[in-house]
């Protein structure tokens, strides 16, 4: 197989392209031609079956580049932009097909942004709850240190000789105790009046 230069310049613009081009499969096309035409190393023409498996392509492939360089020369090497599949929606349909696809999203977006509230009422919620808790063991602890205060103000009206930590020793603490109840006692059936 043998091809004749469409150009005095072609043989060494393809050998140019075959080192500069990235595109394997465009090189290969280039570099069957370019066999076709000077040959390879010491044979001037070699046939289909050779070139095509110097390149490892099939010999169709030989024949449909080097026929292609045959019949347009080095502008039918680069194929052309193959035409896309035809539309198979009209201006009108397409239209309605992304009005469509906008109510989707802002159907979700708007989903997205209800779940976001709910999601903030409860946790607004939990906190107030915490707050609230938190505002009822205040007013507990309060009620609990006035109560350990008027304990520790009757221990010592009765005892003013206690020491800071509330221990004087064995009987005299039975004692107090005793009187505290006492008092306590007598407090609860005269309605909480106490003596001075």
């Amino acid at each position: 197989m043998k091809v004749r230069w469409k150009d005095a310049g072609d043989e060494q613009r393809l050998a140019d392209l075959v080192a500069a081009t990235g595109n394997a499969k465009q090189r290969d096309r280039y570099r069957v031609v370019l066999i076709a035409g000077r040959g390879l190393g010491d044979r001037p023409e070699l046939g289909r079956e050779q070139i095509a498996a110097t390149v490892g392509r099939s010999r169709q492939f030989v024949d449909q580049w080097v026929g292609r360089y045959r019949r347009g020369g080095m502008e039918a090497l680069v194929p052309g932009r193959q035409p896309g599949a035809a539309r198979r929606l009209s201006d009108g349909q397409e239209a309605q097909l992304r009005a469509t696809r906008a109510e989707k999203e802002q159907a979700l977006a708007d989903e997205q942004a209800a779940r976001a509230r709910r999601e903030r009422a409860e946790v607004e919620e939990r906190s107030a709850q915490a707050e609230r808790e938190a505002q009822e063991r205040l007013g507990t602890a309060a009620q609990e240190r006035s109560a350990a205060e008027e304990l520790r103000a009757k221990a010592e009206k009765l005892a003013p000789g206690m020491t800071h930590d509330g221990h004087r020793g064995g009987a005299q603490d039975a004692d107090v105790t005793q009187q505290i109840r006492r008092e306590d006692i007598r407090n609860e059936g005269t309605g909480g009046a106490t003596r001075a």
